[in-house]
């Protein structure tokens, strides 16, 4: 298993994983409304007689998608708590690098830092490196890079 890269991947689903914990979020308050908007008001709507069983397989089916996602927000949430905490063992320099280099890049993002920091590509990499082992370890322990 390659770690470093492991790492990098991680670093790359950060951003999409706290949309993701937002849009759960909200799609969780937009399913509990549903819900409580068919589980009140006329029985014949929308089953009418022809579907007697309508309102209620509605009702469960966004009880069971609302379940679902639950689960896929506490288990998002958990994910962005490692990476929070690993991310706090790092210097607000090495935060820096592997958000500009991973979490969010940009085309040019290491030659941009070079020139942001007055310093080298090399030592951009470098100093990457540092940070990024720092963050394997921070996330998994004594694991070799």
């Amino acid at each position: 298993m390659d770690v470093r890269e492991l790492a990098k991947d991680r670093l790359r689903q950060y951003a999409p994983k706290v949309a993701a914990k937002e849009n759960l979020s909200d799609e969780i308050q937009e399913l509990k409304y549903r819900c409580r908007s068919l589980g009140g008001g006329k029985k014949e709507v929308p089953g009418g007689t022809k579907d007697p069983g309508g309102r209620e397989s509605m009702l469960l089916s966004c009880i069971q998608k609302q379940s679902i996602l639950e689960e896929e927000l506490y288990l998002t949430g958990r994910w962005l708590g490692r990476m929070d905490r690993a991310m706090k063992a790092l210097t607000e320099s090495e935060r820096q690098l592997l958000g500009r280099l991973y979490i969010y890049p940009e085309k040019g993002a290491a030659e941009l830092l070079a020139e942001e920091l007055g310093v080298d590509l090399k030592t951009v990499y470098y100093r990457s490196g540092i940070a990024l082992r720092k963050f394997t370890t921070a996330m998994w322990g004594g694991v070799e890079v």
